[in-house]
């Protein structure tokens, strides 16, 4: 097979690990599949994000030359992605789609070494640290009263690590943008008492097409006032407000305030 044929299949594994693709897959999942079972996912992926932040900055591993300045050990793109769709393969309990997770990740792997983001090094650190925050993850929701109290753990989570982050020997964006949708998406989850499940298919698809609708105006009005804040601040308060959008703010005017009337 021609080595410009694998790069673009290592392309398309890699698309999967954006942050666009995983906003889709988790906004689809909690307003129009099972809230309980993605939001768990989204808890378990920004604390990742948090994470692995941590170690890169422990470990202090540079990148290679050619990707600029920026740490490598372990790989964020091979540690989120492990951890989102481990922790949903553990969720879901299929094995079709157990299986479908397993060629994703290992394509995931090959890609990242293959178009030279990462070593394998860097790859299997990634796997063995997302294993052990599977694992702890796993251990924790066997006890009642956090899985009663999922919204308010995460909020928990997203406010102690804020000053630990200033501390570190350097800052990096999925640091913040963990930090601020971890925190606005805990916040609307704890408030937002409307559940969705009881919706048919047509108001699914209406809810997750406004909530679409919001981020994109989110998005705009970032990119295009330019908040007069430092970069940190304002990415945090850009993501924080997604996060409270697509649990909060969304759902509560499409249930509450009957925008649509079909």
């Amino acid at each position: 097979m021609p080595i410009n044929v694998v790069d673009y299949i290592a392309k398309g594994f890699l698309l999967f690990t954006s942050e666009y693709a995983l906003i889709v897959l988790l906004t689809i999942g909690f307003l129009g599949f099972n809230r309980d079972i993605f939001g768990k996912a989204l808890f378990i992926l920004l604390l990742s994000m948090v994470l692995n932040t941590s170690l890169k900055a422990l470990w202090q591993v540079p990148l290679a030359p050619h990707l600029g300045e920026g740490w490598a050990f372990p790989s964020g793109h091979m540690q989120n992605p492990f951890v989102l769709w481990g922790c949903l393969a553990l969720e879901f309990k299929r094995p079709g789609f157990l299986y479908f997770v397993i060629f994703l990740l290992v394509g995931i792997a090959f890609s990242l070494i293959q178009l030279g983001f990462h070593s394998a090094v860097d790859v299997t650190g990634a796997v063995f640290f997302g294993s052990i925050l599977l694992i702890a993850y796993g251990y924790f929701l066997k006890i009642p009263w956090i899985n009663t109290h999922l919204p308010a753990i995460g909020l928990i989570f997203a406010i102690i690590p804020i000053p630990a982050i200033y501390a570190l020997p350097k800052t990096v964006t999925p640091v913040f943008i963990a930090e601020g949708a971890l925190l606005g998406f805990s916040i609307g989850w704890l408030y937002q008492n409307h559940p969705t499940t009881t919706l048919s298919p047509l108001q699914k698809i209406q809810l997750i097409s406004f909530a679409f609708l919001g981020i994109a105006v989110i998005q705009l009005g970032f990119y295009t006032t330019r908040l007069q804040l430092p970069y940190s601040i304002s990415v945090l308060c850009h993501y924080c407000l997604i996060g409270f959008w697509i649990s909060f703010c969304a759902p509560q005017l499409y249930l509450k305030r009957k925008i649509f009337h079909l």
